[in-house]
């Protein structure tokens, strides 16, 4: 049981970051460019990235019954690996 329930977790957790990679994906194209040419800096990348947590549906794991927490630690999780990623590609 545990492990269905986790592979429903893990299941769900890949489509809401699917769904949030496709909502910011022309953000993030303009601030990756932004940051390619020194219009931005690092951190203000990252805070743009981070303002977009707050607008993270997560819907199917909040349906799943994952609990708030565990959805909010999922959303930073989320914005801090779409961060490092960023920066470390330029």
């Amino acid at each position: 049981m545990v492990v269905s329930s986790a592979s429903a977790y893990a299941d769900a957790a890949k489509h809401d970051a699917q769904a949030l990679l496709s909502d910011m994906d022309a953000n993030l194209q303009t601030w990756t460019q932004q940051l390619a040419t020194g219009e931005i800096s690092a951190q203000d990348l990252a805070f743009l990235v981070k303002t977009q947590k707050d607008l993270m549906k997560m819907q199917a794991l909040k349906q799943a019954g994952l609990s708030a927490i565990a959805v909010d630690k999922l959303k930073n999780d989320v914005i801090n690996v779409i961060t490092s990623t960023i920066i470390g590609k330029i």
